[in-house]
């Protein structure tokens, strides 16, 4: 690998390296103030809210944030195209989604209060798709210090808003606006984002050529289903838990699922910054693709296991520290997802090389097996283990 490209990635991998920092600084900190302040069982309802949209997430892109920077970095000169065109659909995708979104909560059972969360939580989806697609031409353009400069500035907003909230009797329904501070902080994120797209990246404006839509929907649906395979991965177990278990256990779960993504985070922007290069290289030098892969498997492995012993080990004075003795409850689930940050590694980067090389279907097929099991489990285990 050439020394350049490894310079480049690595000032792409710091750039989200610091960016990730400050927003899983502030995160946690977010994530402290309304877990101890609200309680576990109103931590459980906006836990609830936040993870069932997320299963939703994917209607909102269809893959074509994934499939924008492969494309793009291969071309550049496509940039043009694929904005002017995918600002439009994701609008249309954001709304249908919307709607999909308040369909189905009408047959959950779910109170009117926690109903009203989740469709504000919608709102928020609707808008940080744009700021996806934004932040997809970024990371083709490999300008990561773009990408980490909107996320910053969205998680600025959004602890400023939940400061707010939480620490001033200036409002009344403090669940719901701390939900609502979601698509407010993004809406200005996407602000920002439009602005620098605008100033160093291309011109914006909108097009409709039915032709690129097809083309774009028909490549871009394999990313589509692993995206929707993803979200049942990562956030049917809270979905679940919420409808066989009250609100407070569901409050003490998430609480160590917090944590355990805040550890992650290495690993996910180490993989937004390998795309874009893996997605050259294959294109351009088989051998310095095979490097990039090596290189890679080994530095996740050198960091993940040292980080999941060591964060099981001191799990229960995390917990206590982080939520106070009152998520004592925390700490057993938070030691067995540690386990999971090896795994997560590994195929992790299988996943994302899949990508990279045009295998999406490959890569679907994985998740696909990942969210059944996982589904699968979660209805066996959580009513006898919970």
């Amino acid at each position: 690998m050439a020394l350049n490209t490894a310079q480049r990635i690595a000032k792409n991998t710091l750039a989200l390296l610091g960016s990730e920092v400050v927003v899983r600084a502030l995160t946690f900190m977010i994530t402290l103030f309304i877990a101890r302040r609200l309680g576990a069982q109103s931590f459980g309802q906006y836990s609830f809210a936040l993870a069932f949209v997320a299963l939703f997430m994917v209607f909102g892109d269809m893959g074509m944030g994934t499939l924008t920077t492969r494309n793009v970095a291969r071309e550049k000169g496509l940039v043009n195209k694929y904005v002017d065109n995918l600002l439009l659909v994701k609008v249309l995708l954001g709304l249908l989604t919307f709607g999909l979104i308040f369909l189905i909560m009408q047959f959950m059972g779910k109170t009117a209060e926690v109903k009203l969360l989740v469709y504000t939580a919608a709102a928020w989806l609707v808008i940080d798709s744009i700021n996806l697609l934004i932040k997809a031409i970024f990371n083709a353009f490999e300008v990561m210090e773009y990408v980490a400069a909107v996320t910053i500035l969205e998680k600025v907003f959004y602890f400023a808003f939940c400061a707010l909230i939480l620490f001033t009797d200036i409002f009344q329904k403090k669940l719901l606006l701390l939900v609502a501070a979601y698509p407010v902080s993004s809406a200005l994120a996407l602000v920002c984002g439009l602005f620098i797209l605008r100033r160093r990246i291309t011109r914006i404006s909108l097009e409709i050529d039915w032709g690129f839509w097809k083309s774009v929907i028909k490549e871009g649906w394999p990313f589509a289903a692993s995206g929707l395979f993803a979200g049942l991965y990562f956030s049917i177990d809270i979905v679940i838990l919420s409808q066989l278990k009250s609100d407070e256990i569901v409050g003490w779960y998430s609480a160590a699922y917090k944590i355990f993504l805040i550890l992650y985070a290495l690993q996910s922007f180490y993989f937004q910054a390998l795309f874009p290069v893996a997605s050259r290289f294959y294109k351009e030098s088989a051998e310095s693709f095979r490097k990039l892969l090596n290189r890679s498997g080994r530095l996740i492995l050198s960091y993940t296991i040292p980080l999941a012993v060591g964060g099981i080990v001191l799990a229960p004075s995390i917990v206590h520290l982080v939520y106070t003795s009152k998520y004592i409850y925390s700490v057993t689930a938070l030691q067995i997802l540690l386990l999971n940050l090896i795994t997560r590694g590994i195929t992790g980067l299988y996943n994302n090389i899949l990508s990279a090389s045009g295998q999406q279907k490959n890569y679907m097929y994985g998740f696909a097996v990942g969210a059944l099991s996982n589904t699968i489990l979660n209805l066996a285990l959580i009513p006898s283990f919970s």
